[in-house]
Formats: C-alpha cells, structure tokens, sequence
C-alpha cells in the first residue's frame, strides 16, 4: 500500500519525546527529552518545547497525532496543545492520552487491558461494556 501523505506521530511521555514520521519513503523516528505531563502548572508550554524542536527536524507533515502523558486528566489542556500544535504546523492535529494512543497501538482496537508503567503508571481496559481507567 503506498502512502500518499506525511504522517507524524508523537509520543510524549515524562522521561522521553518520540516522534515517527511516516512518508512514501518509509519511516523516520526522532527522539529527545520528554515533559513533565499536561497536569503541571506548565504543561502545555513544557510539551511545546518537547515536541517543537522535534517536528523542525521533520520537516513539513500532512497530519499530526500525540499521545501524552496526563491528556485524560486535564481534557483543557490538550484541547490548547492541540489548537497551539495546529497554529504552529498549520495541519490537522489530534492529541489524546498516552494510554489511549498504547492501547490502540499495543491491540489495534480490540479488547484488552493494557499498563503503562514507567516514570509513570497507567493503565487502561476496554471491552463491549466500555472503557476504565
């Protein structure tokens, strides 16, 4: 299947930033220093400057999504990333929980139970009768 456009992927996470470009050429990865999650008094500011930095290495992009620490808790604060990391790339942007973002990655959209654990722990279960945190 050919790609036809430029899509980023972020995972934003407290200890790491990765970023996946995916274009018809193949699959770029970029990586550096994470943010302290979008609960903090600065949230939003510290993932911009986690994520910025690695999209200018990117180059121009077609869609962005973000995965990041703290997005289910503070809905408000990934709502402003979302429509600040849209001003700035002028493409659309989508930012949701980083459990939700490894649980679709990790089961594809089945049901299952899936836990992050690192600088941080979550997890997340998802069946016919819904989703739990």
């Amino acid at each position: 299947m050919q790609i036809a456009h430029i899509i980023a992927a972020i995972d934003l996470g407290k200890t790491r930033c990765r970023l996946a470009v995916i274009d018809p050429d193949g699959r770029r990865s970029y990586a550096d220093a994470g943010s302290p999650g979008l609960a903090t008094a600065d949230g939003v500011d510290t993932a911009l400057a986690a994520i910025l930095p690695l999209l200018a290495q990117a180059g121009p992009i077609d869609a962005l999504s973000v995965g990041v620490a703290g997005a289910w808790s503070v809905p408000d604060a990934a709502r402003d990333l979302a429509e600040r990391l849209a001003a700035s790339t002028e493409v659309p942007v989508a930012v949701a929980s980083d459990v939700v973002t490894a649980h679709a990655g990790a089961l594809g959209g089945a049901p299952g139970t899936l836990l992050i654990a690192g600088t941080g722990a979550a997890a997340l279960g998802a069946d016919a009768a819904g989703v739990r945190l």
